[in-house]
């Protein structure tokens, strides 16, 4: 276990300090929700935005029949 928690530990750090890493992190910009909707975003894109939308619970069928099912 100390081994790993150790390995982990050096694996984060390095991941930390790339400079890919963190440009592609650091530096994304956020996505308003009325952007997100005029976009079409979908997906975890959409919902990082705020967008209020499940397709399960949007438009059931099938498994997804009632807005009960979803809760």
């Amino acid at each position: 276990m100390a081994a790993t928690t150790e390995a982990l530990a050096n694996l984060m750090e390095r991941i930390e300090n790339n400079p890919t890493v963190i440009d592609r992190l650091d530096t994304t910009g956020l996505l308003a929700l009325p952007d997100a909707v005029a976009l079409g975003v979908t997906g975890v894109g959409a919902r990082a935005s705020g967008v209020d939308r499940d397709a399960r619970r949007d438009h059931p069928h099938a498994a997804y029949g009632s807005t009960s099912d979803l809760q």
